[in-house]
């Protein structure tokens, strides 16, 4: 999970270990790679907006590299615009949704349905 917000981190995190999963949490976008090479996540969920280096930056590089490239990306953001989502969806990511429009469980649904194909 790379969520700048706390509150937010806490909600999904309490969420997802309900429904037996194992999350991890990166709070800045200059941070992701150097821990999904660590932990190597089956699933990534991406916020756009992040301190250090934005979302769209992360996934570029993710999609880049060749240990990351692979691994299923969902972008979770408050950034509605359908040109984000054009951009976002070419950079590679297989789900482009914004948080205010879906609730916790929708967003596990969305976890299982991505991890599940």
């Amino acid at each position: 999970m790379v969520e700048d917000d706390e509150f937010l981190n806490k909600v999904y995190e309490a969420k997802l270990a309900e429904e037996n999963f194992e999350t991890y949490h990166v709070f800045r976008g200059d941070e992701v790679m150097r821990q999904v090479i660590e932990v190597k996540p089956d699933l990534i969920v991406l916020d756009l907006i992040l301190p250090g280096k934005n979302g769209f930056e992360v996934l570029k590089e993710l999609k880049r590299n060749i240990k990351t490239k692979k691994i299923p990306v969902i972008v979770l953001t408050n950034l509605s615009e359908s040109s984000d989502k054009e951009v976002i969806m070419k950079l590679g990511a297989k789900i482009f949704a914004v948080k205010s429009n879906l609730s916790i469980d929708e967003v596990v649904g969305l976890i299982k349905v991505e991890l599940s194909s």
